[in-house]
């Protein structure tokens, strides 16, 4: 609802005189009820709900923090720029894509599916989602999300606990870009990017937007007490940006050709990874596996896998493009690498192999002690 104001003065003592007939938006009612089959012509109350969210986003324009109850299964695709809103379920089914810029989003309680491109897709501002589950995205265009799950950019922070992300044609979980931070807890990932064709053709164009969880091009993750399992290129992959990882579970990653896939955690491109007490099991390639960029780990184990740990080097423009400078590193530390094909595979590609000195197994050894070189990510 809107009110117009016919007295210039009213907000000239903060901000300027005001314009006559400027419509100025009023906080009608903060929290806003949803139901798609419900009769025309509700308020938006409990006892007469709205059929349409975007119903509810202007009942509620002019109020600080919006409140979104859904009472029953709905669909629509639902777009919310510069403001606070919480959209709340009770297990409840929502078919459509939710995209946010600026403010602050917070997600509860849904189930999401069947959405082209992204389902979640924020883009600056904040991102809130717990309780949720999230499945069965399509592939979209990469400018619409790729069909991934949970996609955060353009500086975001996003806190993402308790919820469900699988079977999703995409990535699971995709932070990207400079100054994006997201951090995960509580998240069970698997059986994402299952449109195969479009894994091929994103390594063939050089994007490789691939993962359960997928951080790239400056973005920083942390994600703890998180289970991976059954995706179809890699558990964790991290291309020029920063992971914390703090006690999740990789399991089950085959190879989807003879050159694509395998990989427990993926670090590639100049990116830093530091993973504390990650169990790594039957990753078909190698459970840790470093391409021109750091990896730190402390604790944890590696086992069932082809390689428990591979680092390479790489010509320029095969497998990562970056400049050829950059050297791969693989700081482990008291990490168990038994029950694997080799426990350390060497360099594929140009360069000198990596130096075995590198490596530090002795799990008696004090973590302050480690070299300059091991680097350290921190948690958010």
């Amino acid at each position: 609802m809107l009110v117009r104001l016919a007295a210039a003065g009213f907000l000239g003592g903060c901000c300027g005189p005001a314009v006559e007939g400027t419509p100025i938006p009023v906080c009608v009612l903060d929290t806003v009820w949803v139901q798609g089959d419900a009769a025309e012509g509700g308020n938006g109350t409990e006892a007469a709900p709205v059929r349409t969210v975007a119903e509810a986003l202007e009942i509620s324009a002019g109020c600080a923090h919006a409140n979104v109850r859904l009472r029953a299964a709905h669909r629509e695709d639902v777009r919310i720029e510069h403001r606070r809103v919480t959209l709340r379920g009770q297990d409840t089914a929502f078919d459509g894509r939710i995209a946010g810029r600026g403010g602050t989003v917070e997600l509860e309680g849904l189930i999401l599916g069947g959405a082209r491109g992204a389902a979640v897709w924020q883009e600056g501002g904040a991102l809130v989602v717990r309780g949720c589950t999230i499945r069965g995205t399509r592939t979209a265009p990469r400018e619409q999300g790729g069909g991934a799950g949970i996609l955060v950019g353009g500086g975001a922070f996003a806190n993402i606990g308790e919820s469900i992300i699988e079977d999703n044609d995409g990535p699971g979980v995709v932070a990207e870009g400079a100054g994006t931070r997201a951090r995960g807890w509580l998240l069970t990932i698997r059986r994402n990017n299952r449109d195969t064709a479009a894994v091929v053709a994103s390594f063939a164009a050089q994007e490789r937007f691939v993962g359960g969880v997928h951080v790239r091009d400056g973005a920083h993750l942390s994600l703890g007490l998180s289970a991976i399992s059954d995706e179809v290129f890699g558990g964790v992959t991290v291309r020029a940006a920063r992971a914390s990882l703090n006690g999740i579970s990789v399991a089950r990653v085959p190879t989807l050709t003879s050159e694509i896939g395998g990989f427990g955690i993926l670090v590639e491109g100049g990116g830093e990874v530091e993973a504390r007490h990650a169990l790594i099991e039957d990753a078909q390639v190698t459970g840790l596996g470093v391409y021109r960029a750091y990896l730190t780990t402390l604790g944890g184990r590696v086992s069932g896998s082809g390689a428990a740990v591979a680092i390479y080097h790489g010509a320029p423009g095969e497998f990562v493009p970056t400049p050829s400078d950059y050297q791969p590193r693989a700081c482990i530390h008291g990490t168990h690498v038994g029950d694997n094909g080799v426990p350390l595979a060497g360099d594929i590609g140009s360069g000198p192999p990596p130096a075995r000195e590198g490596f530090l197994a002795s799990p008696e050894e004090d973590e302050d002690l480690l070299p300059a070189w091991c680097h350290r990510v921190p948690e958010l």
